[in-house]
């Protein structure tokens, strides 16, 4: 329901304000992914043959799971480039 998706986002708020500095995005990115890949590949291990040579998980992956990743990273202030985000959404 709507509340209790309001509640969800609230408690998302609030863990936020307890998180230590810094930016762990690219390292919880990729951790996401792993999660994700390693969830689909209990499922059914052919899932995750790639596509000849090009290192790339088949279509059918793609078409049944996704990441969503939430940041408010400053790369700038962390001297992180935003292609290695860009890699880690990518790979």
């Amino acid at each position: 329901s709507r509340g209790d998706r309001l509640k969800i986002l609230q408690q998302m708020l609030a863990h936020t304000q307890f998180c230590l500095a810094g930016d762990h995005t690219i390292e919880a990115t990729h951790a996401a992914i792993d999660y994700v890949l390693d969830e689909l590949a209990s499922e059914s291990p052919s899932a995750l043959a790639d596509d000849a040579d090009d290192g790339v998980a088949s279509a059918g992956v793609a078409g049944r799971a996704f990441v969503v990743v939430l940041s408010d990273a400053n790369f700038r202030r962390y001297g992180m480039d935003p292609l290695w985000w860009s890699e880690a959404l990518t790979r």
